[in-house]
């Protein structure tokens, strides 16, 4: 019985918590009506134009894209799930690009071209 008492105490504190939370974060973004799961990001994401090849990548890769829609130079970065910067660059026409200095995982290729869109691709490092 006095576990049963401790658990409940336990849940109701948590529920407090959890209610307390939610309300700070009402007070935070008043006009909020969603829990703080998502970014607003005021960028077009192209990711149609652009591919990686090969894809697994073993040291290095090449881009395959739509001159129609992607305007080089690329400026471009490499980034891990977490969204940390490991590779930053700039891309021109049939180049290699190098990530040999990568440990094995998925990567994104986010890349920008001259007038400024954004092409994203995510890649497999063996």
């Amino acid at each position: 019985m006095e576990t049963k008492k401790i658990i409940t105490k336990k849940l109701s504190l948590l529920f407090i918590l959890v209610i307390f939370n939610f309300s700070l974060f009402a007070q935070t973004y008043p006009n909020s009506t969603a829990v703080p799961c998502t970014l607003a990001v005021k960028e077009q994401v192209l990711i149609k134009h652009i591919q990686i090849f090969p894809n697994p990548v073993i040291n290095s890769f090449q881009i395959n894209y739509n001159e129609d829609y992607l305007s080089l130079p690329l400026t471009f970065t490499i980034s891990d799930l977490s969204g940390k910067e490991i590779i930053i660059g700039n891309y021109t026409k049939n180049e290699s690009i190098d990530v040999s200095c990568l440990k094995s995982g998925f990567y994104f290729f986010k890349a920008l071209d001259k007038e400024k869109k954004i092409y994203l691709y995510k890649f497999l490092k063996q």
